[in-house]
C-alpha cells in the first residue's frame, strides 16, 4: 500500500485522516506544520501528501511549493475548511493534484488516494 503524509495542525483532523488510511492498509506519517512537512517529505518521500492550506508558520501553499521544488513529481492533495474557488485555484496552480473541503468523509479520503495514486 501507499505511504501517505498528513499535514494538519488539528490533531482531530489528523487522526480522522490517519484512521481512514490505516484501515485501508496505508502507512501514515503525521506532521502539524508546513516547516515539518518540508523536512519530513525530504526524509520520508511519501507517495501522497494531504496538506492543510492554513498552517502555523509556513502555509500549506508555501510548503507545497517547497516540496515540489525538491520533488517535481510529488502528489499533494490540498485540504481546507474554506470552500473557495480562489483557494482551489491557488492550490491547483501551485501544483497540487487535488483539493478536498473539510469536513470530509472516509470515502472522500480513500477516493482521493485512489484518484491521485492510480492516474
Amino acid at each position: 500500500m501507499a505511504k501517505v503524509m498528513t499535514v494538519e495542525d488539528s490533531g482531530l483532523i489528523r487522526s480522522i485522516i490517519k484512521k481512514s488510511l490505516v484501515e485501508e492498509g496505508h502507512e501514515v506519517i503525521e506532521v502539524a506544520s508546513g516547516k515539518d512537512a518540508i523536512l519530513k517529505y525530504e526524509t520520508e518521500k511519501p507517495d501522497l501528501v494531504f496538506m492543510d492550506i492554513n498552517l502555523p508558520g509556513i502555509s500549506g501553499i508555501e510548503a507545497t511549493k517547497e516540496i515540489l521544488r525538491f520533488d517535481p513529481q510529488a502528489r499533494v492533495v490540498m485540504c481546507t475548511i474554506l470552500e473557495s474557488e480562489n483557494y482551489k485555484k491557488d492550490a491547483l496552480e501551485t501544483g497540487a493534484k487535488d483539493y478536498l473541503v473539510k469536513p470530509f468523509s472516509k470515502n472522500e479520503i480513500v477516493e482521493a488516494v485512489t484518484r491521485n495514486l492510480h492516474d
